[in-house]
């Protein structure tokens, strides 16, 4: 079988979510071909064979930077038909059997279009699902809700929908199964310990003056951060380490961190429960999809939700001891079995 795989390059989350699936397929003996887009190709991308510029945002201070998604995207307008029409002749042209869309937004209308008979495979369609949330984030909820639904044409083309949730759902909508989170074979063979260090990581955000005005005031915490612009990063207290973005120490750094902490995706929220490490977790600001995982992380068990990364954040995850609880655990541990499931049943 030739699988064709749509994958939205933002974060690592979708990309690392990819790697999973195209290990799966692969060692069944299927092809698997990979197309993203976003602002660019990460270098921890894996598997790709066609990348092209497209959609996407950037953040300043943990917020949405809307002039500068704007300055992206707006060019974007004035070629994404022509992009649209090459991407729908390369699934209709490529001697595919099988398509996957993970939240990529031209692969999406490239299939409608051409009337495949594909699959969503993402976390986004939990917003489809009718999930309890804080009252003031019902209209959040309502918000992502239209917004996965104009992303997919109503997505009621799809032949599946395979929702990742970090919840043991029971599926609602038609052609659906909740798939647990299956997390990065690496990440499975680590030895999680309890150490000493507190890990914060910002896949694509920045260093926060909350963590520096943290560690100044305490001394005796040891802080390791890993985010973008890392490397020309000066000035910081000694007790933040700053290890090489994407190097060779992240995962023993993650296995053995006492508290995480990190924005309100998916896939290393999902990591971090593998490890059973304490976490908090914070949206980024004008994210819907982050404010709602947020609010389902916190009122699950599953760790803790700030509003920002003050101070006050990283001193209430400094003292956070608390595991994820059991039954997350023990959900996103048959994430592996679940997907093969999903993927081949």
């Amino acid at each position: 079988m030739r699988v064709f795989c749509g994958v939205q390059a933002t974060g690592r989350g979708h990309l690392s979510r990819f790697a999973v699936v195209k290990e799966i397929l692969e060692s069944r003996g299927h092809s698997v071909f990979g197309y993203a887009t976003g602002r660019d190709l990460p270098p921890y991308a894996r598997g790709i064979d066609r990348f092209d510029v497209g959609p996407s945002f950037f953040i300043r201070g943990n917020r949405i930077d809307l002039p500068a998604s704007f300055r992206h995207n707006a060019p974007l307008l004035f070629r994404v038909r022509g992009l649209l029409r090459d991407v729908t002749g390369l699934v209709s042209g490529g001697d595919f059997d099988e398509w996957i869309i993970d939240f990529e937004p031209i692969s999406a209308r490239a299939v409608i279009r051409a009337k495949k008979p594909f699959t969503i495979f993402d976390n986004q369609t939990l917003a489809l699902m009718e999930v309890d949330v804080p009252d003031e984030l019902r209209s959040t909820q309502r918000f992502m809700r239209r917004f996965v639904c104009a992303y997919y044409g109503n997505y009621a083309a799809a032949r599946r929908i395979l929702t990742y949730s970090l919840l043991p759902l029971e599926p609602q909508l038609r052609g659906q199964v909740i798939v647990p989170p299956c997390v990065r074979e690496a990440v499975r063979a680590m030895t999680p310990e309890v150490g000493g260090h507190m890990l914060f990581y910002a896949s694509i955000g920045e260093l926060p003056a909350g963590l520096v005005e943290f560690a100044r005031a305490n001394p005796q915490a040891e802080i390791r951060a890993y985010f973008v612009g890392a490397e020309t990063a000066t000035g910081l207290p000694t007790n933040i380490r700053l290890p090489a973005p994407g190097g060779p120490d992240f995962l023993a750094d993650f296995a053995t961190c006492k508290v995480y902490v990190s924005n309100a995706g998916f896939e290393s929220v999902a990591e971090a429960v593998t490890f059973c490490k304490p976490m908090v977790v914070v949206p980024i600001g004008g994210q819907a999809e982050q404010r709602l995982n947020a609010a389902l992380i916190e009122s699950h068990g599953v760790g803790l939700a700030g509003k920002d990364f003050s101070r006050t954040t990283f001193e209430t995850a400094w003292h956070h001891d608390q595991p994820p609880a059991e039954d997350i655990c023990r959900w996103v541990a048959k994430g592996r079995q679940g997907l093969e499931a999903a993927l081949l049943g």
